[in-house]
């Protein structure tokens, strides 16, 4: 699918914000964006998984739709 059809001036695609890496408040990468979920009514951001990488492992959690 083409760029133009995956992003407008005010909307970007699931798939370009999937993968995106996280950085904590030093700048140092902390993990990556792994799912976005979409409530299904409103069509609003519900909240993102986040994926918090360590040398042994990796976490989960779940960041607000509505954090700033």
């Amino acid at each position: 699918m083409a760029t133009e059809a995956r992003e407008t001036t005010g909307l970007i695609g699931s798939d370009k914000v999937e993968g995106t890496y996280v950085y904590d408040a030093k700048g140092e990468h902390i993990g990556s964006i792994e799912r976005v979920m979409i409530e299904k009514r409103s069509g609003q951001v519900a909240y993102a998984v986040l994926r918090i990488w360590s040398t042994t492992s990796s976490r989960f959690h779940a960041i607000s739709g509505t954090a700033r």
